[in-house]
């Protein structure tokens, strides 16, 4: 059976934030030499009021539905600096948003 990824942020505080969250390609190539070129994926989570960067992810590969969940509970659970420096620097805390765009 497999586990629902929002059990694991259940218990934390919900905020009145709106977080925007984004999974493009990113507008730069790679060129491995023993490759062909080709452009990553971004995946971008944001808070829409301070427009704070929560969460970002390069990959090779389009993003699942799964993956982009994943890293949104990731988000919630530790911010891009972790859960200690976050705060402090003003990046923002565990939390859940109120609404997901």
């Amino acid at each position: 059976m497999v586990k629902n990824p929002t059990d694991e942020v259940r218990h934390l505080r919900q905020s009145d934030a709106v977080w925007l969250c984004a999974a493009r390609r990113a507008p730069f190539w790679i060129m491995p030499k023993d490759q062909p070129a080709y452009r990553p994926y971004v995946v971008l989570v944001q808070e829409q009021d301070s427009q704070l960067i929560r969460q970002t992810h390069t990959q090779d590969e389009r993003p699942t539905p799964e993956s982009i969940c994943q890293m949104l509970v990731k988000a919630m659970r530790s911010p891009l600096l972790g859960p200690i420096l976050s705060p402090l620097l003003g990046f923002g805390s565990r939390c859940r948003p109120a609404r997901i765009l």
